[in-house]
């Protein structure tokens, strides 16, 4: 696969996701009336198994393409997958699109999926066309904004990825996931934040960074206000998201690697392992961070902060890292990359 695309869909409602229509003549009146009679089928979104198996294929015209990352019940009773798919299917171009599943009915009454597929919209399939959004998941729900539906089921995506485990895959929304135990978005999120790293270390193809230094002041703009901001080492202790992605210039599209490893300990502050691609573009932003010409620069969401009385400074106390890029212009001045050495 390339760098990866992410798509949302729904696979089915409160009534089945599949209906039909058709005119018949209505005797019960006493007259002769035409009257039009939808039907529908397929299984009803309320009768799929709370948990289902974990890493379930996404096919593309009979070959799989990607794997479903996550399913949620909306409370319309609409049932949603978020998959990630090849980057290299031109979706958007040759679109609509819209999911179709495979069932297994269990004796029990609930129904399993063993796959879904992305197929061209059919006219008897009454749910909304397929959501394509550029990058895996936790890119997409970084560039989406901070509202809405899409948004929303990005996020929720990227939380369950912090709580998955085993080989079974909980759908959001139903009752077992609700009593599971909470992740970690029960905080509520800033928006995504930009501020300069310290590349510290390059060793093969993994650059080592220090991403947000601890208790050292910085001048930044928040909300069009010259702040002094700065991290306590307890600002990225404990869950982190499970993928996050290294970029070039904070650019989507110009993925180069991805964070391997994160250091909350270390007392100058967190530091963070890229692995970066062994592509053209990963190659010469290597080549570019042992020369001293990028430097780094972190993305992440506040959780919880502490304000000075008079609003002139602002402590970072709890957030989430989403993304670190390897630029020209870097934020924080003492956020650097270490060293880059030849393996």
């Amino acid at each position: 696969m390339s760098q990866g695309q992410t798509v949302l869909g729904v696979v089915a409602d409160s009534i089945g996701a599949a209906s039909s229509s058709e005119r018949f003549l209505d005797r019960s009146a006493g007259v002769l009336d035409f009257q039009r009679r939808e039907r529908y089928w397929a299984c009803p979104s309320t009768k799929f198994r709370p948990v289902q198996a974990a890493c379930l294929p996404v096919t593309y015209y009979g070959a799989q393409c990607g794997v479903v990352r996550h399913l949620e019940l909306r409370a319309d009773r609409r049932l949603w997958a978020v998959a990630e798919v090849d980057g290299q299917l031109e979706l958007r171009r040759n679109g609509p699109w819209q999911f179709s599943y495979q069932l297994l009915e269990s004796r029990d009454g609930w129904f399993d999926l063993a796959a879904l597929a992305i197929v061209p919209v059919s006219e008897s399939i009454c749910i909304p066309s397929l959501l394509v959004r550029a990058g895996p998941i936790a890119i997409a729900g970084f560039r989406e904004p901070g509202s809405g539906i899409v948004y929303e089921l990005l996020h929720h995506a990227e939380e369950a990825g912090y709580e998955h485990r085993g080989s079974t895959l909980a759908i959001h929304g139903t009752k077992p996931a609700v009593t599971a135990t909470p992740a970690i978005a029960t905080t509520p999120l800033g928006p995504i934040e930009f501020r300069s790293a310290q590349p510290v270390d390059v060793e093969g193809r993994n650059v080592t960074v220090l991403a947000a230094p601890y208790n050292t002041p910085a001048a930044v703009v928040i909300k069009g206000r010259l702040v002094a901001e700065s991290f306590a080492n307890t600002a990225f202790v404990g869950r982190q998201p499970k993928r996050i992605y290294s970029t070039r210039d904070h650019d989507v599209h110009r993925v180069i690697g991805r964070v391997t490893s994160l250091d909350p300990a270390d007392p100058a502050g967190l530091h963070a392992v890229i692995q970066v691609a062994n592509t053209e573009l990963g190659r010469e932003s290597l080549e570019l961070a042992k020369d001293g010409v990028l430097g780094a620069s972190v993305a992440f969401q506040c959780q919880d902060e502490a304000w000075a009385t008079d609003r002139t400074s602002r402590r970072v106390t709890k957030a989430l890292l989403r993304e670190i890029a390897l630029t020209p212009e870097p934020a924080y001045e003492t956020t650097a990359v270490l060293d880059v050495r030849t393996a």
